[in-house]
């Protein structure tokens, strides 16, 4: 008889300790932007009024 399974394969977790790190400020993020303002970058609309696409 076989026992029940979780997985198929038996393998470990392989994922890596996370750990913060230093990335973009908003500055860099938003320099090749071409429309932004000084925090966010900007996009035409995507959802009508009615908040229904």
């Amino acid at each position: 008889e076989v026992e029940p399974l979780a997985h198929p394969l038996d393998s470990q977790n392989v994922f890596r300790e996370d750990h913060p790190v230093p990335s973009l400020t908003t500055a860099d993020a938003l320099r090749c932007a071409p429309h932004h303002d000084e925090e966010y970058f900007l996009v035409p609309a995507v959802l009508g009024e009615s908040g229904s696409a």
